[in-house]
């Protein structure tokens, strides 16, 4: 197990990198990513879970953790408060992009709708597009059950801030994957179905974007062809294209 701390240049990579990593934010993506990690992928991903609660680093499989705001949180969590979360990834950001220097894609995991993830994951987003050499980046998100009605609007107001700096943004519906389990299931086999798609769909987007094993995801034609197809929303080409849809 390796943790990172220290100051470092917030500035980052100084050359282009070719590393792939998924980097886990708080509960939910520390889960996502310990799917990731547990299914061997870490010899092609460079996996990194960050969190505000000790106890959730201390127990994370992650090769490399961060505890994020040890003065403002200290460790406890951010009991849910978005704003919170978001003052734990400043006072925590150059561990976190010293641990992703040398990437040219990473992959953001994180919940909506609660504290860490929602507060930090935007944090982490755009200090990565503003690096000399800007990885791309693509965020996997869930968003909230339908009966956590006090969630919806964080989560929205959280994705609308994440998607301008991130390439694409891939999100998991709990309240959608929850209404398709058969009436009548208990909380516990509507959480293990949840918790069963969400593996599935994590490793698919890592076998994407990571390819097999020996090769690399940013060689010749792919990668351009992911850099034009994950545009950020509100580019020039996303609007065209809403304008044509319009049209027709």
């Amino acid at each position: 197990m390796k943790k990172v701390s220290g100051s470092v240049r917030r500035a980052g990579s100084r050359t282009p990198g070719k590393a792939v990593a998924f980097f886990g934010i708080g509960g939910c993506g520390g889960r996502i990513m310990e799917t990731v990690a547990g299914e061997g992928r870490e010899n092609v991903v460079r996996c990194v879970h960050a969190s505000t609660d000790r106890q959730e680093i201390a127990r994370s499989p992650a090769p490399l953790k961060i505890l994020l705001g040890p003065m403002s949180c200290g460790g406890r969590g951010c009991g849910g408060d978005p704003d919170r979360g978001r003052l734990a990834a400043m006072e925590s950001l150059d561990g976190m992009m010293r641990s992703l220097d040398g990437t040219g894609l990473v992959v953001i995991a994180a919940g909506m709708g609660g504290g860490t993830g929602t507060g930090c994951a935007p944090v982490v987003a755009r200090a990565l597009r503003e690096r000399e050499h800007p990885p791309i980046v693509v965020a996997f998100v869930t968003t909230p059950f339908s009966w956590e009605l006090n969630r919806h609007e964080i989560s929205e107001r959280a994705l609308a801030r994440l998607a301008g700096h991130c390439s694409g943004i891939v999100a998991f519906s709990n309240a959608a994957t929850a209404a398709a389990v058969p009436e009548g299931s208990s909380v516990g086999q509507t959480m293990e179905a949840v918790n069963r798609l969400l593996r599935k769909a994590s490793l698919g987007i890592t076998a994407l974007l990571t390819g097999r094993p020996g090769y690399p995801w940013n060689s010749g034609r792919w990668a351009r062809s992911f850099r034009e197809a994950c545009r950020p929303r509100g580019s020039e080409g996303h609007r065209r294209d809403a304008g044509a849809r319009k049209r027709g």
